[in-house]
């Protein structure tokens, strides 16, 4: 049997209980689905102790997530492991991950990193030279993807992208289950309820949602529309003074990932907003509305994937500005009944093409392991 080392900077445990980013929920639920197939053991630069579920192992470096001590730490680990003809697999392109996986392979591993996600979104808002370094020091790792057995990308645009840098890469995508998945109600409350779960950053158009709500409250004499937030960023406080200025914006923080799923089953609405001329969208794969979908919740979203396939189920918001929200704010209000019949309809159709299974054999035969999915 083909064993498979997970490579995480994020993973303290193997309880979801313990996700609170959807970076952490993709790495763990990979790694289950992959342990169904295959012998799998995760390597957790920030995880203190060694643990063992369902057939999955964690192995605890009990380190910092970055540094060159933790880049010797993983890389005595993955040598430890006897890596010849293991298949590593590890998140990102900083150059002390990338450089361990590069040593493992030069000792018979096959090695790939999965790339879902860019730094320019962390490195925009720092200040000069430091913007500078970190860009460089980013852009290194990226050149480093050359020495891989392959990459992971979950975007056509990031597939052209990397397949220049490596011209083994294949496109995936981020899972759903289905089984776990609790399905969304209409909820009976004397106000209009909305939900944002995510990154507080720019390119997810946070200010202008936050002023859309305040916009449609003051122009419509209905109930009124609150809207709160889960989640931190470069915009945490914003977002916090928002809150503070207007009882329509109530922030809740960053909670467990099993809170959101609460609190997004006691909504009337979701919102998932994405600048698109924002450099991190080229990579970027919208797994929480993916998530948003196959709960059955109505979703306001701009068009991450085509209009076509995304009319069929949510409103989409075509301009991520205060009026822009504002407009599909009273859209979803005129046309409730119709949205909360449509947005159901969704689960069965995320159930069926991000069956977290079906992408894990996917993903483990692109690497040349042995698929026991149904044929």
């Amino acid at each position: 049997m083909t064993r498979k080392i997970i490579v995480s900077a994020t993973l303290k445990s193997l309880s979801m209980n313990d996700v609170t980013t959807s970076s952490q929920s993709y790495e763990l639920q990979l790694a289950l689905a992959l342990s169904e197939i295959h012998s799998t053991t995760i390597i957790s630069r920030v995880a203190v102790d060694d643990v063992r579920c369902r057939g999955l192992n964690l192995v605890a470096l009990r380190s910092k997530p970055r540094g060159f001590g933790a880049a010797w730490n993983l890389t005595r680990e993955l040598l430890r492991e006897k890596p010849q003809g293991v298949q590593v697999i590890s998140f990102g392109y900083d150059p002390h991950t990338v450089l361990p996986l590069i040593l493992s392979r030069v000792r018979g591993a096959i090695a790939y990193a999965v790339v879902f996600d860019t730094h320019l979104g962390a490195t925009e808002r720092l200040a000069q030279p430091k913007r500078t370094l970190a860009n460089a020091y980013f852009e290194m790792g990226r050149l480093l993807l050359r020495a891989l057995s392959g990459l992971f990308v979950v975007t056509e645009d990031a597939e052209g992208i990397f397949k220049r840098l490596n011209t083994n890469t294949f496109r995936t995508r981020i899972g759903f289950d289905a089984e776990g998945a609790k399905q969304w109600a209409p909820p009976v409350s004397e106000e209009f309820r909305v939900i944002y779960a995510g990154a507080l950053e720019v390119y997810n158009g946070i200010q202008q949602m936050m002023e859309g709500v305040i916009l449609r409250n003051s122009d419509a004499p209905t109930r009124r529309i609150v809207l709160h937030l889960y989640g931190t960023g470069s915009l945490r406080s914003m977002v916090e003074l928002y809150a503070m200025q207007y009882e329509a914006i109530v922030y809740h923080g960053v909670v467990e990932i099993a809170e959101v799923d609460a609190a997004v089953l006691r909504s009337n609405l979701a919102f998932n907003l994405r600048v698109l001329s924002h450099p991190v969208s080229v990579n970027a794969f919208p797994s929480k509305l993916i998530g948003l979908l196959g709960s059955g919740v109505p979703v306001a979203t701009t068009a991450v994937l085509p209009s076509s396939l995304l009319s069929r189920y949510a409103l989409i918001v075509t301009e991520v500005s205060a009026e822009g929200v504002r407009d599909a704010l009273l859209r979803a209000e005129e046309s409730y009944e119709t949205l909360t019949e449509k947005a159901p309809q969704a689960r069965s159709f995320i159930a069926e093409q991000y069956d977290w299974h079906v992408i894990a054999s996917e993903m483990s035969n692109f690497m040349g392991g042995v698929s026991t999915a149904a044929a």
